[in-house]
């Protein structure tokens, strides 16, 4: 389903505007993404029945290239989903 296809289908279920949904859903996953990026460490945003969007940092690590040398990954900042149990279920039950 592509961003558009989702838009179209809120607004025929909710009877709503597309424009109006689109706007709202701009501004849901706007906030998410603020959030995740300036919040406290760790970030979590919880949607029930949905999952969990937090972020960690992955600590600094030493790697092989195709060479084989040695090269020092510096820590990053990355973000990560975890599906809710009631979605794992739906999912599984299909």
């Amino acid at each position: 389903m592509t961003y558009h296809e989702l838009i179209q289908k809120i607004a025929l279920e909710t009877n709503t505007e597309p424009a109006l949904v689109r706007n709202i859903l701009d501004e849901t996953f706007q906030t998410i993404a603020n959030y995740i990026v300036n919040g406290e460490e760790p970030a979590k945003v919880h949607i029930p029945a949905f999952g969990v969007f937090h972020s960690s940092v992955r600590s600094s690590r030493v790697v092989r290239n195709f060479k084989g040398e040695e090269v020092r990954l510096p820590a990053t900042k990355t973000i990560t989903f975890k599906p809710a149990k009631a979605l794992k279920k739906q999912v599984m039950e299909v």
